[in-house]
């Protein structure tokens, strides 16, 4: 086989080239990259913010950590949706100084009062899973 035109028989395998390393990339390394995003967590708390004993057990307590262990409204409707191998602490406008040397996720609300008491809470829950 005798190539009469070098010139576009060179631009022909360079565009093919191309065609193929752009394929490759798509295929390949921009899918790799996605799972590289780190997962995100659950909203636990998303799940009561509305219910009316869970934020009046809030309006109705100030500066408090509660734990697992400790059974009232609060900690009761969260060990719902919280699997049973996770330990948490449920803070009121606080910050606890207690938390375990394990990797501790946070989820946080706002609870906002109303025209008769306009103050508003800020929760957090602290999680980490049992060892």
């Amino acid at each position: 086989m005798v190539i009469k035109n070098k010139k576009g028989f060179m631009k022909s395998i360079e565009i093919l080239l191309t065609v193929v390393f752009t394929v490759l990339f798509l295929l390949v390394i921009i899918p790799s990259q996605e799972s590289l995003k780190v997962q995100e967590n659950p909203y636990y708390l998303i799940n009561i913010e509305n219910d009316i004993d869970f934020r009046n057990f809030i309006a109705n307590n100030n500066d408090e950590c509660y734990n697992k262990s400790q059974v009232n409204t609060a900690t009761q409707k969260i060990s719902k949706y919280l699997p049973d191998y996770y330990n948490f602490n449920l803070c009121i406008d606080i910050i606890p100084n207690n938390l375990p040397p394990v990797k501790v996720d946070i989820d946080s609300i706002v609870i906002v009062g109303n025209y008769t008491n306009p103050n508003f809470k800020i929760v957090k829950l602290f999680y980490w899973q049992s060892s």
